[in-house]
């Protein structure tokens, strides 16, 4: 008997343990509107936290919890912890908090020498549309980190962003030779062989992505479209046609599936099957500018010339547009601190719809040129827009953003 209750007072002695080493966790966890103004969390309740929202897959109610506690205990001045702390912080905020909760968190990281520093900044500045300033950022991860796979896949996603697939395709190559059991590194791979168009390899990784995650239908719809495209006698294009609609079955209202449809039964001699696919999708996406350019030819193959000028007019205008955006593009990597070159960017980025893009932008110009009031003005309409909206819509021509047009 008495070694039973000595089994019983173990038990609830272990227990306790257990509760008084994680109950600050639990309470923080459960509670996210503490505010933790009495009393900061302790730098292990932080840690434990953070170690957990950054674990792959990462513990998604732990996300916010280590955001909120991380900013208390910056905010305290009677804690102290690790800079790499607040650097692992930092970049958990900047993917899935706000920006100005990982800017607080990455500048105070600033002394930490890990990879999420870097990764963080360059996450901030992807999210805000300044695409070099990523780049810098995940190519300095890179340079510091060379075996991180974030930090190579994070590069690699940026250069295809930037429009330079070949140059990702040496950076995820290096990020799937670390991380060879990664569906999302390896679905990357592929879309910039694909981008490259070296389509087998491109089929061949997204298989290796499926493989990976049988369970994930956008990488079998992957598998589908990338088949589509390397088919050629009729019998491949037949079951190709069949894999595509079965996906789209799987996943309605997909352009990317509805696109890939729409070009394979245009090759198949399918005008008006292709036309309905190409109208479908670009109700989705009015803006893509491709479809527009084939759905001319659809209408052009049903003999419908009136439909098919204004399917040119309309690829012809996003063309100039595209071209435009381009030179710019270059332009800006010639002289990174115009900020005249950056004005003129950041109108071209809203006037096709990414005013995200160019709000980022026209903040930077703000930056270099603080006398300039044209881009002084334009950035405070710009800053009361996105203030005012409730439900942002960049690039409205009705909107007080309009101005940059």
């Amino acid at each position: 008997m008495w070694l039973l209750g000595g089994l019983v007072l173990g038990v609830l002695l272990i227990g306790w343990l257990i509760y008084s080493s994680y109950a600050p966790l639990w309470s923080a966890t459960s509670d996210l509107e503490r505010s933790f103004a009495s009393a900061p969390p302790r730098p292990v309740v932080v840690e434990e936290l953070v170690r957990r929202a950054e674990a792959d897959p990462p513990d998604r109610q732990a996300v916010e919890p280590a955001i909120r506690a991380a900013l208390a205990l910056a905010a305290s001045e009677r804690a102290s912890a690790p800079a790499d702390l607040f650097a692992r912080a930092g970049y958990i905020a900047a993917r899935y908090g706000t920006a100005d909760q990982a800017a607080t968190l990455l500048e105070k990281g600033a002394g930490s020498r890990l990879a999420q520093l870097s990764l963080g900044i360059g996450a901030l500045a992807l999210r805000s549309g300044d695409f070099v300033a990523a780049r810098e950022a995940f190519e300095r991860a890179t340079r510091e980190h060379p075996e991180s796979a974030d930090a190579w896949t994070r590069l690699g996603t940026c250069l295809l962003q930037l429009g330079l697939p070949y140059d990702s395709i040496n950076a995820l190559e290096r990020a799937a030779g670390l991380a060879p059991r990664d569906a999302d590194v390896a679905a990357d791979l592929a879309e910039a062989y694909s981008q490259a168009s070296r389509l087998a390899d491109a089929l061949a990784a997204y298989k290796r992505a499926a493989a990976l995650e049988p369970e994930n239908l956008e990488w079998t719809a992957r598998v589908a479209a990338t088949q589509a495209r390397l088919a050629v006698t009729d019998s491949e294009l037949e079951e190709a046609d069949r894999a595509l609609s079965q996906a789209i079955e799987a996943s309605p209202g997909s352009l990317y599936l509805l696109l890939h449809r729409a070009g394979l039964r245009l090759r198949r001699g399918m005008p008006q099957e292709a036309r309905s696919d190409f109208e479908t999708a670009l109700r989705l996406e009015p803006r893509a500018r491709a479809a527009w350019h084939n759905l001319a030819i659809a209408c052009e193959r049903m003999g419908d010339s009136a439909a098919a000028e204004v399917a040119h007019k309309r690829f012809r205008e996003l063309t100039t547009q595209s071209v435009g955006l381009v030179k710019l593009r270059r332009e800006e990597l010639r002289r990174p601190n115009d900020a005249r070159v950056k004005l003129r960017l950041a109108q071209a980025l809203h006037a096709a719809g990414r005013s995200r893009e160019a709000f980022a932008i026209l903040s930077r110009a703000a930056e270099l040129a603080p006398d300039d009031r044209e881009i002084q003005g334009l950035l405070e309409v710009a800053r009361r827009y996105f203030q005012e909206a409730n439900q942002p819509a960049p690039g409205s021509p009705s909107g007080p953003f309009g101005g940059l047009r």
